[in-house]
C-alpha cells in the first residue's frame, strides 16, 4: 500500500501539473524562420535576348515534399510585361540568332543533361547530351553549335575543329548542288 500510494498520486497530478515544452521555434514576422526560408524564391541568372526583346531567367524554390531545391526557366519581356513559365530547367543561354536556347535539365541517363529549346509558338526542346557528369559551363560556339567543357578547340581558340569541319562540308554541298556560296559571282 504504501508504494501504490506515490504512484497513484504522480499518476494523478503529474499530467495536471505538467506544462506544454516551448516551441523549438517561436513564430515571427521580423526573423527569419524555417518556413520563411521553405517559402523563398530565387531568381537567376537572366540572360537577354540576341534582338533585346525577351529575358529568360533561371527561378528557383524549395519543394518541401521532396526536400530539394527546384529550378524552372521563366520568360519575360524586357518591359516585365507577359511574365510565364517557359520550362523546367536552369542556366539557360540564347543562340546567337535568338531563335533556340541551350539549358540545363534533368534527362536521360539519370541527372543534368543539355536540352535545345527552339523558341517559335510550338518550342519543341530535344536533349543534346548523354552525359554521367553534368556538363560545365555550357555556352552557344561561333557557329551557332553547343560547346562544352568536352570540345576540341582550334589554336587560335575561337572557333573549334568540328565547327570548321561543319563549314566545309556545308560549302562543298553548296558547290556540288549550283547554289550560291560567299564570293561566288552569279
Amino acid at each position: 500500500m504504501r508504494r501504490t500510494l506515490p504512484l497513484a498520486l504522480v499518476l494523478l497530478v503529474g499530467p495536471s501539473l505538467a506544462r506544454p515544452l516551448p516551441a523549438q521555434e517561436t513564430a515571427s514576422d521580423s526573423l527569419l524562420t524555417v518556413n520563411h526560408y521553405l517559402d523563398w524564391e530565387q531568381v537567376a541568372d537572366p540572360q537577354i535576348s540576341p534582338d533585346g526583346a525577351q529575358i529568360v531567367y533561371t527561378r528557383r524554390w524549395v519543394n518541401k515534399l521532396e526536400d530539394k531545391w527546384e529550378s524552372a526557366l521563366w520568360i519575360m519581356n524586357v518591359d516585365g510585361s507577359h511574365n510565364r513559365f517557359l520550362v523546367k530547367g536552369s542556366d539557360a543561354r540564347w543562340s546567337p540568332d535568338g531563335t533556340r536556347i541551350l539549358y540545363l535539365a534533368d534527362g536521360e541517363p539519370k541527372g543534368a543533361q543539355l536540352f535545345v529549346r527552339w523558341m517559335d509558338a510550338e518550342g519543341a526542346s530535344s536533349q543534346v547530351t548523354r552525359v554521367l557528369e553534368k556538363p560545365a559551363n555550357p555556352r552557344w560556339a561561333p557557329c551557332i553549335t553547343v560547346r562544352t567543357a568536352w570540345d576540341t578547340w582550334s589554336r587560335d581558340s575561337r572557333t573549334s575543329s568540328w565547327c570548321r569541319r561543319k563549314a566545309a562540308r556545308r560549302a562543298r554541298s553548296r558547290a556540288a548542288t549550283g547554289t550560291w556560296a560567299p564570293g561566288s559571282t552569279a
